[in-house]
């Protein structure tokens, strides 16, 4: 509900129609002439308009939507009254009156709730009642509803629906007028609403709804007093940006941007040709599609002559826009006006050839019309190129939700009213990324990017195209496997096949997809990996017998466990993992994908080794207690035993990963976080460890050897970078050399650099594995993020007592750098301070700096050269690997 004064949103006229005390309904006129004259063609502004901020209320409005009934006698509101008394000298309360028994219900639910349910015949006889539901009746907006299930749908009018002023008269008069219409028709403009006053009628619903259907948007900008770097999109020019430098810094990170004109659009014939006018002229009897995004049909019927005639007389909230997958076939001749610019001409869907999925769209609409919140289809990126109009956009990065927007819903609130009733109360820091883009600028939206867009001035005409480049490929292939709709399944077969015979390079991308041979997949009866590992969260149904194995074993006094008592845990990648609410426990099965019994073992005894620990050790407050573990099954040769470990939950109802907060971290947070974690990292690492009871056999015992897994990870570098691709190839040519010299032994010995061995390595302390909460501190009256604990201990490393193996501290410490501490010199300077206790190793800056970069390039998992490149950056052309340490991990 708009309680609000706005500064820069104005309605477009301000006509006699809602008032502040009293409401008056008159004739919503149509025009005389349906064809637009010269002079009624719209011309871009100059320049940007000046800067203008939307002001939230002050306060709530009167809550005369709340049945006054239900309010005690002190929270009851003045009632208005008719300035004359009925007969009888009782005061009435107008809406009461007017609305009867629906009087209780709010204003907003009479008419989206009730009156969207009612037919046109339905409306007519409503208004006739009284001069209440004659306003609620007589809403334009309700009457498009109506007009548009009738009559919006192609084929459903001779020629295409003619808009005619309103959307009452336009259900009456849908078509193109014959003479013998055009008497019924000047008869009903002219009679189209009886003049009425209500005068002691205030509706807040109804006096938003309208001014949202009259506002001005033309000086709505960005205001840039309020933003930040991480709230504002980068701009860049378009004449010096290469396709390798655009992959490199931008597509690769996932990172949107803004093009310059210069370079990209600056040579389009239809920067300068795509005028309203000149488009009307060319393509004015082409049936352009029409987007309707609230409400049926979601295409509307209209040739492009009639849609631009209703786009310069309509007063919706939402109106129509034009976003035509098909235009080039409709008009082959616009494909000559723009080209695809090279940065994104790379793009593997075009092996699909025409049965590639729509791709391009003309998109034109007037203010107010855009894009709700949404991610692009089938996991693509999109360019988007303004030819004129201004355009405002919003963006969330992947993993932050917007606010006000449910993923499960069909539909999200249309963008003008999420900026006026959402967006004025969001603290900072979870303000979206925004920017207003002006003629000839190109916008990119990579791949999962949340996004919403509003059009801001009376005509807007733009080009966009939704690609799938090397960097968003692995997302396209999982959308379209994973697809429900029977037709992406289908496509991506086809889309497989194609590509291994085209790039065969890429063909690793689709083994997580293809039909697997793998038998203990198969035997779980999935056709693929991808299915399998899906089915950990999409059917928990499945895992409830073998739970309730573990349960009778573990915990026989204990009932069974319904499938309502358990909760996938989030992220479960290739292990199912299950919360069990009533004891507050976790089980994790193991599966034979990744480093499986392996990644068991290394769990079990790294917990056990902590449980061990004297009760005054911190890591008992921060590390997850193993309560039992086992076999499910016996181990096979051709079956899995289902590993599984019973470990205690740990935080509560407030706690998250750290992955989820980081953005909105202070410099205090951090360094909070480099204290707790440099602490805990020297404990964890002094924990004494004792052989291990997990009994192993072939290749499963030497891949828990620290010396045998770095072997491997040196054979295996330049083939995962290569693969990756995010070195540049001069580097990747010497990757092998530097490792040598970085590690000339094996298992290198730490204690020449100042530190103590380790004798268990946690291994993989990226910011998902570490849980804290949000803290209000009292004092600075701030929230202030906590850390707690930390999980997953699948990837450790140990080194019993009476071994002769020697763990590396820094391996942690590298990882930890470039992912969660997101290569902040500073705080691994301090990290070392406090784990060490000393600043002796300062002199030794040079080998430590040399060996953790070493240790990131052997790390099995991409994150952490995509640390290295997001958060320090890799300069394009680098080819001397001391130029790279000190780019990545600085100097003192």
């Amino acid at each position: 509900m708009t309680n609000a004064k706005v500064t820069g949103l104005l309605p477009i006229k301000q006509q006699k129609g809602i008032q502040t005390g009293s409401f008056a309904v008159t004739g919503g006129i149509a025009r005389d002439s349906f064809v637009i004259p010269e002079t009624s063609v719209y011309n871009p502004p100059p320049g940007p308009p000046p800067v203008a901020v939307y002001l939230p209320p002050p306060g709530p409005p009167p809550p005369n939507t709340i049945p006054f009934t239900s309010l005690p006698p002190s929270a009851q509101p003045l009632r208005e009254t008719f300035n004359n008394r009925i007969p009888g000298g009782i005061e009435v309360d107008i809406r009461s009156a007017g609305l009867g028994v629906m009087r209780i219900l709010p204003d907003e639910t009479i008419a989206e709730g009730v009156l969207s349910l009612l037919n046109a015949q339905d409306l007519v006889t409503l208004s006739n009642v009284s001069r209440i539901l004659y306003i609620f009746a007589r809403d334009d907006q309700q009457w498009r509803r109506i007009c548009l299930e009738r009559w919006g749908r192609a084929g459903s009018v001779s020629g295409g629906l003619v808009f005619k002023g309103t959307w009452r008269l336009t259900y009456y008069f849908p078509g193109t007028m014959n003479e013998s219409f055009r008497e019924k028709f000047e008869f009903a403009r002219v009679h189209a609403h009886c003049s009425l006053t209500v005068d002691g009628l205030v509706s807040p619903y109804l006096h938003a709804k309208w001014c949202r259907c009259h506002m001005d948007l033309s000086r709505f900008h960005v205001d840039t007093k309020l933003t930040t770097a991480e709230t504002t999109i980068e701009r860049v020019s378009g004449r010096t940006l290469t396709a390798v430098q655009f992959q490199s810094r931008y597509e690769s990170l996932s990172k949107p941007i803004v093009i310059a004109m210069d370079g990209i659009a600056s040579s389009w014939p239809a920067l300068t040709t795509w005028s309203l006018k000149a488009l009307l002229t060319k393509y004015g009897d082409i049936h352009f599609k029409v987007g309707n995004e609230y409400g049926h049909p979601r295409k509307v019927g209209m040739k492009f002559s009639s849609y631009v005639d209703y786009m310069l007389q309509q007063n919706d909230e939402s109106p129509l826009y034009v976003f035509d997958d098909r235009f080039a076939e409709k008009a082959p001749d616009m494909l000559r006006d723009y080209e695809v610019p090279s940065i994104f001409a790379e793009d593997f869907l075009s092996v699909l050839g025409e049965e590639r999925p729509p791709f391009r769209w003309l998109v034109i609409g007037p203010a107010r019309s855009g894009a709700s919140w949404h991610i692009d289809p089938l996991g693509t990126s999109a360019w988007n190129t303004l030819l004129s109009g201004r355009k405002r956009w919003a963006l969330y990065p992947p993993d932050k939700l917007p606010p006000g927007v449910h993923p499960s819903d069909l539909s999200s609130p249309s963008t003008l009213y999420w900026y006026l009733e959402v967006y004025p109360f969001l603290p900072p820091e979870l303000k979206p990324i925004e920017i207003v883009q002006e003629p000839g600028e190109t916008i990119v939206v990579p791949a999962g990017w949340w996004h919403a867009v509003l059009n801001l001035d009376q005509c807007n005409i733009a080009i966009t195209q939704n690609w799938c480049g090397r960097w968003n490929l692995d997302g396209v292939v999982e959308e379209m496997a994973s697809s429900l709709e029977n037709k992406y399944h289908k496509l991506y077969w086809k889309f497989r096949q194609r590509m291994i015979e085209e790039h065969p390079n890429l063909g690793f991308v689709f083994d997580s997809f293809g039909r697997t041979t793998d038998p203990l997949i198969l035997a779980e009866g999935y056709a693929t990996k991808g299915e399998f590992c899906q089915g950990f969260t999409s059917e928990p149904a499945k895992w409830i017998p073998r739970i309730n194995q573990v349960w009778e074993r573990e915990f026989g006094h204990e009932g069974p466990v319904e499938e309502e008592d358990v909760e996938p845990m989030e992220h479960l990648g290739e292990n199912p993992i299950y919360f069990h609410f009533e004891s507050e426990r976790v089980i994790k099965f193991y599966s034979h994908l990744g480093r499986g019994l392996v990644s068991y073992a290394s769990e079990v005894d790294a917990l056990t080794s902590i449980g061990a620990l004297p009760q005054t050790s911190l890591l008992h407050a921060v590390c997850p207690q193993m309560v039992a573990h086992g076999m499910l099954f016996k181990p096979g040769p051709s079956s899995w035993p289902w590993p599984y470990g019973i470990q205690t939950h740990v935080g509560s109802e407030e706690s998250h990963a750290m992955g989820e907060s980081a953005n909105l971290f202070t410099p205090g947070d951090w360094i909070n976080l480099t204290n707790w974690i440099g602490t805990v990292l020297r404990e964890l690492h002094r924990t004494p460890v004792r052989q291990s009871k997990i009994i192993l056999q072939g290749e499963d015992t030497t891949s828990r050897d620290w010396t045998v897994y770095l072997r491997k990870r040196i054979k295996a570098a330049r083939r995962d970078h290569t693969r990756w691709g995010h070195l540049p190839s001069a580097l990747i040519s010497t990757l092998e050399d530097y490792i040598q010299q970085a590690l000339p032994a094996i298992s290198p010995n730490v204690s020449d650099l100042g530190f103590p061995s380790a004798n268990l390595l946690h291994g993989d302390l990226t910011a998902g594995n570490i849980i804290g909460h949000w803290k209000l501190d009292q004092t600075s009256q701030r929230n202030n993020w906590v850390p707690t604990h930390i999980i997953d201990f699948g990837d450790a490393f140990l080194a019993p007592s009476d071994s002769d193996i020697r763990l590396d501290p820094l391996w942690d410490m590298a990882f930890l750098y470039v992912t969660t501490l997101r290569c902040q010199v500073s705080l691994l300077h301090r990290l070392l301070d406090i784990y060490l206790g000393c600043s002796s190793w300062r002199s030794k800056w040079s080998w430590i700096r040399e060996r953790m970069c070493a240790y990131v390039l052997l790390w099995s998992y991409e994150a952490g050269i995509k640390g290295i490149k997001g958060n320090a950056g890799i300069p394009d052309g680098i080819d001397n690997w001391h130029e790279f340490e000190v780019k990545v991990f600085g100097e003192l």
